[in-house]
């Protein structure tokens, strides 16, 4: 907290693009809309400084300066077959590829190339496919829908050793 107030640190994208900037409290209240602002989101990150939106149809990363509008600052193409999530683990930027199930980390310089390419096990048997990564602080999680549909979806724990 900032003067005992919550802090704003909370941006979510919604499925038509909207970035929805919120408050950290209990009911994560909306403070801010940004229409269209990204474009075929399957994931956002914010590291301290800029925002980054990843556009899974287009297979790109943006870069967005947190001004009125989200400024676009930079577009990278996003490596792998299927880049699915994104996030900032408070050193790195990473995507999760559902084609090669890869856990990528990002070079920050130039995020089109990453610094490592982690195999996730989980997906080893390609009957689940991942759709969500999160970072808690010590592990990443992704959760995952059954490739044939059918079913409930899964949430792993992943142990990746040398990721940081």
């Amino acid at each position: 907290t900032v003067g005992g107030q919550p802090e704003v640190i909370n941006y979510t994208a919604t499925a038509d693009g909207t970035v929805v900037k919120r408050m950290n409290d209990a009911k994560l209240t909306p403070l801010e809309r940004f229409l269209n602002a990204a474009p075929g989101a399957a994931g956002i990150a914010f590291d301290g400084l800029y925002l980054w939106t990843l556009d899974a149809r287009a297979k790109i990363l943006r870069k967005h300066l947190l001004d009125a509008s989200l400024t676009v600052v930079a577009s990278y193409r996003a490596p792998g077959l299927k880049p699915e999530a994104l996030v900032w683990d408070g050193a790195a930027l990473w995507t999760l590829d559902a084609g090669d199930r890869l856990l990528r980390r990002h070079n920050l310089e130039r995020p089109e190339e990453f610094l490592a390419a982690i195999p996730l096990p989980e997906y080893g048997d390609g009957i689940f496919l991942p759709t969500g990564l999160a970072w808690d602080g010590e592990r990443f999680w992704s959760v995952a829908e059954r490739r044939d549909g059918k079913g409930p979806a899964r949430l792993y724990r992943h142990g990746v050793e040398g990721a940081r």
